[in-house]
């Protein structure tokens, strides 16, 4: 491990140390707040700054909001608020004064494709200013080696790669012709100006795991230092059996519950050591039993049962200023505009209040899809239910 890295990882311990402290310091009022659906403690906001994208990606239709409305129109209808209307800089510089007063620490970039907003390294060293991490999801087309650069000097913490294979041939199938080299360009520059700044930036490759890549997808492990790659995520793809999801065309990626057990046996023993000894640990969101893999094979992840704390310490902002609860909620769970109200208003206001009441247990339809907090909710959920979660 380079003296950098080292250097970066003691500053992330010093970072979740301060997180731990500030919520430490919340904790008695952890059972109040949460009985009475009242935010806990904002540790992570998520900046959607635009729908805009440079790329057609299979498994997204985001894209369509500008190049083709009406075809995203019918398959939304009047679910997801798509306005093309951005907050502005000074706007969005305002929310970020506001979060530093809540202490919230995390500050993530996405978007549509964010480096299409003129303003991003701006908004990425305003955070960085205010001592937040600063993380952005791009898909790394517009990367060259000079953005890189103003990237890494702005203050980044954290670069999300979305890379669906390991070849050229593989990740184009899904997002594009050419995509895959301007990606990994993207990649190396990040890394090559890290050094270059003395500042190490932490770099993440997202994979959505579908029919069409899994078996390929233990390839990445070579792909690590040639890169210069420090972790590795995987997401499984999303079809759902409504007719009306903008996901059906995507039924040939479906993952069928015998796609699933290769999976599970592909990544456990000695390729689950390897991903391990290269620090590219994945927890995947998979159930063990019959049912459960059943469930999976239909999107489903989180059980009813299960209850979700990351109502109480997350948000996110799309790019007119909508507030949702979390990444996974439509246009339909708004719970505010930062136009017309601050987000300390917003995050005690009745409509997140009442967001969070169904999630104790979980009682949102969307929910079922989620798998991003599946592991964390499940830890919570025994002390959740401890101190009396579902009262009120």
């Amino acid at each position: 491990m380079s003296t950098l890295k080292k250097r970066f990882m003691l500053a992330q311990v010093a970072r979740n140390r301060q997180k731990r402290l500030n919520a430490l310091l919340k904790a008695p009022l952890l059972p109040s707040k949460i009985r009475n659906n009242l935010g806990f403690y904002l540790v992570a906001c998520d900046f959607r700054l635009t729908w805009r994208c440079n790329s057609q990606c299979i498994f997204c239709d985001i894209w369509k909001v500008y190049r083709d409305p009406d075809s995203y129109l019918r398959d939304h209808g009047e679910g997801l608020n798509v306005s093309k209307d951005e907050m502005t800089t000074e706007e969005i510089k305002k929310v970020l004064d506001d979060l530093e007063r809540m202490k919230t620490k995390n500050i993530t970039f996405s978007g549509g494709e964010p480096t299409l907003r003129s303003d991003l390294c701006e908004l990425i060293s305003y955070a960085h200013h205010k001592g937040m991490s600063t993380i952005i999801n791009t898909n790394g087309i517009a990367i060259t080696e000079a953005y890189a650069d103003r990237l890494v000097s702005s203050g980044l913490t954290v670069a999300n790669f979305s890379i669906d294979g390991p070849t050229a041939e593989l990740h184009d199938s899904f997002r594009g012709k050419g995509v895959f080299e301007k990606a990994v360009r993207g990649i190396k520059a990040i890394r090559a100006m890290s050094e270059k700044h003395g500042r190490y930036v932490w770099i993440n490759v997202n994979a959505v795991i579908n029919k069409k890549n899994y078996m390929s997808l233990t390839q990445f492990i070579e792909r690590k230092k040639e890169w210069g790659v420090d972790s590795f995520s995987l997401g499984p793809v999303n079809v759902s059996e409504n007719e009306a999801s903008v996901y059906k065309d995507t039924e040939e990626f479906r993952l069928e519950v015998e796609d699933i057990r290769k999976i599970k046996e592909i990544f456990s023993g000695a390729t689950l050591k390897r991903f391990q000894e290269a620090g590219l640990l994945t927890r995947l969101p998979f159930g063990d039993s019959e049912e459960e893999l059943q469930q999976n094979a239909r999107n489903c992840y989180t059980h009813p049962w299960q209850y979700c704390f990351i109502p109480w310490i997350r948000t996110v902002v799309q790019p007119n200023g909508d507030v949702l609860p979390c990444c996974y909620s439509p246009g339909e769970y708004v719970v505010g505009n930062l136009k017309a109200h601050s987000i300390a208003e917003i995050w005690d206001g009745q409509a997140y209040r009442m967001f969070r009441k169904k999630c104790k247990p979980i009682s949102h339809p969307i929910c079922r899809w989620c798998f991003l907090f599946k592991h964390t909710n499940e830890r919570l959920t025994p002390f959740l239910k401890l101190i009396n979660y579902g009262a009120r």
